[in-house]
């Protein structure tokens, strides 16, 4: 019985792992592709500094600071002039954007 436990245990983490895996990598290639639509909005409006906001592929803003991550949507990314990327995330479980995650 208990190796039928512990192998049952080692399968769920196993998905666990691949299921974590495949949305980080979900989560990466969607960063990769918005990071493409803010430069290309940068470069048409001669942004120099700050942030650009994206959602879906689509860029709608852009701003000199980072603004509070409950202005916006789960999932917005906003990309620095420096190269630096965050997404907003719902930390607290309340289905809202509460914090930006920087990303690597």
């Amino acid at each position: 019985m208990s190796s039928e436990l512990s192998r049952k245990d080692h399968y769920e983490r196993t998905l666990e792992a691949l299921i974590a895996d495949s949305q980080q990598s979900s989560r990466k290639g969607e960063c990769e592709k918005d990071w493409k639509v803010a430069d290309e909005f940068r470069s048409t409006h001669n942004l120099a500094k700050g942030y650009v906001i994206c959602f879906r592929r689509k860029a709608f803003a852009w701003t000199s600071q980072l603004p509070a991550a409950h202005m916006f949507s789960v999932g917005c990314f906003a990309f620095s002039s420096t190269g630096q990327a965050y997404e907003t995330v719902d930390d607290t479980g309340n289905g809202q954007a509460d914090v930006w995650s920087r990303l690597p």
